[in-house]
């Protein structure tokens, strides 16, 4: 979460098949909150499904508090199904771009950027000739339903720099893997 700038994620109205959650206590669980400086302990919730529903499906809701002053993230209600909810695939609010450059001629180039875009959002990033890539996070505070753009720009030891085209790409919940092609 750390790599994301979030503080804290925390999923709120649980329930199973409409019903409530209890721990092993018997004590109704609406929440829980997984904190980034906080040790997590395994969690056993049981519902009791001896009402009239037959549906195995896990509702709840969910906030994205982030590390810094980006508002909180209230995102709307989820529903999955099955025994085990699977947060991999949920929009946590933020734009999370890995760029590998490993590709690009950096035997000819001294520098190489890439300007990001997503909606009024602009930044430049400079690249280097590392084969690790350049892994980028910013948080909006918002679900990520728009298309992100990038433009690479080399700039050749020689002659007049080369610029590319802008390139949209579609996230996957705020996420995007590319690779920097000359």
């Amino acid at each position: 979460m750390k790599a994301y700038h979030i503080d804290r994620l925390v999923l709120t109205h649980l329930s199973y098949g409409g019903e409530p959650f209890h721990d092993t206590h018997g004590n109704r669980v609406g929440f829980i909150e997984y904190a980034v400086n906080t040790p997590q302990e395994k969690q056993t919730l049981q519902a009791d499904m001896s009402g009239t529903t037959t549906e195995q499906s896990i509702d709840c809701g969910y906030l994205v508090v982030y590390d810094d002053d980006t508002p909180t993230f209230h995102a709307p209600r989820i529903n999955h199904q099955g025994q085990n909810l699977d947060l991999s695939r949920i929009d946590l609010g933020v734009l999370h771009v890995s760029l590998n450059s490993e590709g690009l001629p950096w035997d000819v180039l001294h520098s190489a950027t890439v300007d990001l875009c997503y909606g009024d959002w602009e930044t430049r990033v400079a690249l280097q000739s590392s084969n690790a890539p350049l892994v980028l996070s910013k948080a909006f505070g918002h679900a990520m339903t728009a298309n992100m753009r990038y433009r690479l720009t080399q700039y050749c030891m020689s002659g007049a720099p080369i610029h590319g085209g802008w390139i949209h790409v579609a996230l996957a919940h705020g996420q995007a893997e590319i690779t920097l092609i000359p």
